[in-house]
Order: structure tokens, then C-alpha cells, then sequence
């Protein structure tokens, strides 16, 4: 423990210590000063409560500097930001979370993609920043479908199943309209650690929404187009995979295996291009696309993989 950690630990009253919290292959520990921001975390994380030992301890806590609260955060011995205005570490201390969830989950196939579930059945979203994967997945959780990460897709390389990573969905301001009803409650007191994203508990959006282990069964990549068409286009397995290897955080430290379980992935999978301009109408063509598929399973097989459009 360095010299400056223990002099902040012996002048400040870090009374507030969450339970350990395990998400893939990550735990952690946050503790604080602050009644309010101990309860905002446990809204946050309370789906990743775990037992045993924690790989690392968060520290969260507000020290006075020439007469102004001065916020630091720390991780283990390091400290990792401090900032005047606490909502600047809180940011960093959810991006250091979810950072150290990826570099601790390296025997996945880890995907950058939101993903839900329905009738025991994966929808994976793969596709770049602000193509709106959280915006679609918070719209099909509110209606009906259930959560299983809305940032990074777990493939279990020895069974092909997605694990899942249900951290809070993080919602920018550009879907604050859309998703208006979904708008957190934060503890009174906490308000202070708020910033530009909405931090939404899936349990918020609705009670008992976290997925459990899935098998694939879609590859749809978003891409948000304000004042267009919302539409939804079939393409083929290939251009799924290719998808998918675009998308992962990890594909080239799988290599050759990596590329075997995408592939089989996508072989289980049928795979779209969905542009979305209106939410509404996107949530609808995927749950009919959703709804059909589940009725062919049940019936006579599996739909056939056909090119063409849909809606």
C-alpha cells in the first residue's frame, strides 16, 4: 500500500464497503465515504453479488483542498483520477470496471455488442460506438425481451453459449426521449455523481429481466440513422462472421480458434443489417423477426437462411 493510500485511509471514514461483486471473469470491491454514493452502487451492481475474495479494491472518497472537496479514486495501491467534480471519477471508475471485466475474461470470445434474449435464444448487436446497441437493447427490455449486457458479448468457447454481462445500461443523452420512462432514480444525495449518461439497472426496466446463459441465435448489427428508414435486411453467414471478427475485443489472441467458434456462432445464427430511425418500429421488426422464428422452432424446424429484406 503506498504511503499517500494509507494517510487517505487514516483521515477519511471509508465506513461504506459493498459485498464482492463478480462479473465474467472480474471481482471487486468498492468501498467509500459517502451513505448516498454506497447506495447508488448497490443499485448499480447489485446483479453481480458474489462470494469470496476480491482480485481488487475500488476506493472512492472526497478530501478537502484549500477549502473545496477534491473527489479521488483509486484502484488497489494506484490511484486512477481525482477531479473537483465528482461526477468526473465516477465516470472513470464505471469505464475502469468495465475495462478490467474485458482484460480479466481473455479465455472468451469477447464481442464489442449489446445482447438480449428471448424464449431462451441470444440476439447479438455487434457494431461500432454510437450505432445505438444500448438505445435497442433498453427498447427491447421494456418490451418484454430479457438483458444480458449492453457493451460486451461473452461467447463460452467450449459449449458456443453467451454468458451474461448485465451491467447497467449506460444511456447517452441522445436517447434520453426515446427511453424517457426509463429514467433512473438516483438516491437522494447522489445526485452529485450523475453525469451525461444515465446509469439504468435492468431491474429498474424491469424486475427480474437478467438474462441467464443463452445459445445464439441472431447476429443483427445496428446502425442508427436519424430521419431515414427503419429497416431490417437478411445477409448471409458469412458477412455474419466477418461481423463479428470486426467487433471482438479479443479475436486475434484466439486466432484460428477464435475464428472456429464465430463461425460456429454465426452457422447457428441467421444475420441482419437493421437501420434504425424510429426505436419503435425497430423493437417490432425484430420481436415479429423473433416471434416467427420461435413458432418455426416449434413446429416443423428451424427457418431457412433467404436473402431478402424483411418489413
Amino acid at each position: 500500500m503506498t504511503d499517500h493510500l494509507k494517510l487517505l485511509q487514516s483521515s477519511v471514514d471509508l465506513r461504506y464497503e459493498s459485498p464482492t461483486y463478480r462479473a465474467l471473469g472480474y471481482s471487486f470491491v468498492i468501498r467509500c465515504d459517502d451513505a448516498a454514493l454506497a447506495d447508488y452502487l448497490a443499485s448499480l451492481f447489485q446483479q453481480f453479488q458474489s462470494r469470496g475474495p476480491a482480485q481488487s479494491v475500488y476506493t472512492f472518497c472526497a478530501i478537502e483542498d484549500a477549502g473545496k472537496p477534491n473527489y479521488l479514486l483509486y484502484c488497489d495501491d494506484k490511484m486512477v483520477d481525482n477531479h473537483r467534480r465528482p461526477a468526473v471519477p465516477f465516470a472513470t471508475l464505471l469505464w475502469h470496471i468495465n475495462r478490467s471485466v474485458v482484460r480479466s475474461s481473455q479465455d472468451r470470445v469477447l464481442i464489442h455488442a449489446s445482447a438480449v434474449a428471448r424464449g431462451g435464444v441470444a440476439l447479438l448487436f455487434p457494431a461500432a460506438m454510437e450505432s445505438g446497441k444500448t438505445t435497442l437493447a433498453a427498447g427491447l427490455v421494456r418490451e418484454g425481451f430479457d438483458y444480458i449486457t449492453d457493451e460486451t458479448v461473452a461467447i463460452d468457447p467450449m459449449t458456443g453459449d453467451v454468458e451474461p454481462f448485465p451491467r447497467a445500461l449506460s444511456v447517452d443523452e441522445g436517447s434520453w426521449d426515446v427511453l424517457a420512462g426509463l429514467r433512473p432514480e438516483v438516491p437522494p444525495g447522489a445526485e452529485k455523481y450523475v453525469g451525461r449518461q444515465w446509469q439504468v439497472p435492468p431491474s429498474s426496466i424491469r424486475p427480474g429481466s437478467v438474462s441467464g446463459r443463452t445459445y445464439p441465435r441472431f447476429i443483427i448489427t445496428p446502425s442508427y440513422v436519424p430521419g431515414g428508414s427503419t429497416e431490417l435486411v437478411q445477409i448471409g453467414r458469412a458477412e455474419g462472421v466477418l461481423i463479428l471478427a470486426e467487433h471482438s475485443f479479443n479475436f486475434a489472441r484466439h486466432g484460428a480458434t477464435g475464428l472456429r467458434i464465430l463461425a460456429q456462432v454465426a452457422r447457428r445464427s441467421v444475420c441482419y443489417r437493421l437501420q434504425v430511425s424510429d426505436l419503435a418500429r425497430a423493437c417490432s421488426l425484430v420481436q415479429g423477426l423473433v416471434d416467427g422464428d420461435l413458432m418455426d422452432l416449434s413446429g416443423d424446424g428451424a427457418t431457412g437462411q433467404e436473402e431478402g429484406s424483411r418489413g
